[in-house]
């Protein structure tokens, strides 16, 4: 069978139900052996050629090498990617914990923003800083920078970063989480060069995670972080932000872990998955587990255990890679045995085993996103920390790679929330499928979406005024499901 048939083995689940497991296609070093050592990495359609792109950053702590680039697709995952330096006099310091790309400037490319600091040692220094595209013609050239924070700030270890819009402005801000002091920063973004921090502290020593998400039915964005929830006020840049617990406990069993925030049982509203990330820092095995939200006026959280006791779980990720409309769940274990799973949702939030799709690989930073424009799902990421890894693609076989693109030549497109209620701008182009034509604006939602039952956003692409939807896709906030 070649690599490119449509390839699906059967899995027993433990509840005697089956499913399809997808099959990948081996993973792809998109940096041709360039790059050797990575901290960070991130994907998405930096050119505007309707394939996605592959970010990868490292100062060069832990590692052989830096690296501060991009890497153009081409028009296949299995052929030759080109390297492009972002900017080679760039500010930044050896540890780049984490990065994200976004319109930040609203200008229909997409930017980067990306932490620096020292990691670790005597000296706290760090800084958040986002690079501007210079636009499709320019996009190989060097990248302007902009400071986020207003000055060098006295934090270290910057490993968890998010981008959303918190305060429903219509600018993307970003949120991130310092490991000392253990405090989440949000900047809210009044323009690419003036921007507001808000820092909550954690009340947790030393400790990791951090999703983005609407959780409950302000429609405003809360933060999970290690088994807690922050839950959005009415005026977020000000207000306070109510914290609540999902798994109280968790951080006592491991205070490090990455979280997930999506509609895992299809009941309209998102749940939270919670991981155990690192084995250091009273960091202990625990469970990895998915949280069914209570819903509006309840308080208790419903833990659904995948693995009772596990660790190391760095990535965890909601995306629907066997296009069944849910999301299933992939988990990336590093530094100590190595290994990426995916378990495959029934459509009510059940799981059974999970297939092993690398036992030599994990996941320490990862995308999931649809690189070749061919309708499913694709994994990008690095397989550990640092030292010696390069940014890998795994092609998602589900679907035959097309020769070209679906053109739809997009007059609007429409943004509405489960709610039909209208949110306005929620990071348009992120994570997008390939869709090519004149430039996606974002306009009121409406109520034609009705009855839709989606997992955050559901996107409405239209052809032409007045005619009638082209294809619906639906944002679960970490990728785009169709």
């Amino acid at each position: 069978m070649s690599r490119h048939s449509l390839t699906l083995s059967t899995v027993l689940l433990s509840s005697g139900l089956s499913f399809c497991a997808v099959s990948f296609a081996s993973p792809k070093d998109v940096s041709d052996g360039f790059a050797d050592g990575v901290q960070a990495m991130d994907a998405a359609d930096l050119n505007n050629d309707g394939f996605g792109d592959v970010l990868a950053v490292c100062g060069g702590k832990h590692a052989n090498s830096s690296i501060f680039a991009w890497f153009e697709a081409p028009g296949s995952i299995q052929g030759v990617w080109h390297r492009h330096d972002i900017n080679p006099d760039h500010p930044l310091r050896s540890f780049l914990g984490s990065c994200a790309l976004a319109d930040f400037d609203s200008d229909g490319d997409m930017d980067l923003a990306v932490s620096s600091d020292n990691h670790s040692g005597s000296v706290k220094e760090a800084d958040v800083y986002v690079f501007e595209n210079p636009g499709p013609a320019a996009v190989a050239g060097t990248w302007s920078y902009h400071r986020v924070t207003e000055s060098t700030q006295p934090w270290h270890h910057i490993n968890d970063m998010c981008v959303d819009d918190m305060d429903g402005d219509g600018k993307p801000d970003i949120i991130c989480r310092s490991l000392e002091p253990n405090t989440i920063h949000i900047f809210f973004q009044n323009s690419l060069t003036d921007w507001v921090r808000r820092s909550i502290d954690t009340g947790i020593a030393q400790s990791e995670g951090l999703a983005t998400g609407i959780v409950d039915a302000d429609m405003l964005p809360d933060i999970a972080f290690t088994g807690y929830l922050l839950q959005s006020p009415s005026l977020p840049r000000t207000g306070s932000y109510t914290k609540a617990a999902i798994d109280g406990e968790y951080h006592t069993v491991n205070q490090n872990t990455k979280e997930a925030i999506g509609d895992i049982d299809g009941d309209g509203d998102n749940d939270v998955v919670i991981s155990p990330a690192e084995a250091y820092r009273n960091g202990g095995n625990a469970a990895l587990a998915w949280y069914a939200n209570p819903g509006t006026g309840g308080t208790e959280w419903q833990q659904h255990v995948l693995v009772p006791s596990t660790n190391d779980i760095h990535q965890v990720h909601l995306a629907d890679f066997d296009d069944d409309g849910d999301v299933d769940i992939i988990t990336g274990r590093c530094f100590s045995s190595l290994e990426t799973r995916i378990y495959y949702n029934d459509g009510a939030g059940a799981f059974g085993s999970p297939q092993t799709l690398s036992d030599s690989r994990g996941l320490y930073s990862s995308t999931m996103i649809d690189i070749d424009g061919d309708g499913d799902i694709d994994i990008t990421g690095i397989e550990d920390y640092a030292g010696g890894v390069a940014p890998l693609v795994y092609e998602n076989l589900f679907y035959p790679p097309t020769s070209a693109h679906v053109d739809l030549n997009l007059v609007k497109m429409t943004i509405i929330p489960t709610t039909n209620r209208h949110s306005g701008f929620d990071m348009l182009g992120r994570r997008m499928p390939s869709l090519r034509g004149r430039r996606a604006y974002c306009l009121p939602g409406s109520s034609r979406a009705q009855g839709i039952r989606a997992s955050g956003m559901v996107i409405v692409a239209q052809k032409r005024a007045g005619s009638p939807p082209t294809r619906l896709f639906m944002l679960d906030r970490c990728s785009w499901v169709r």
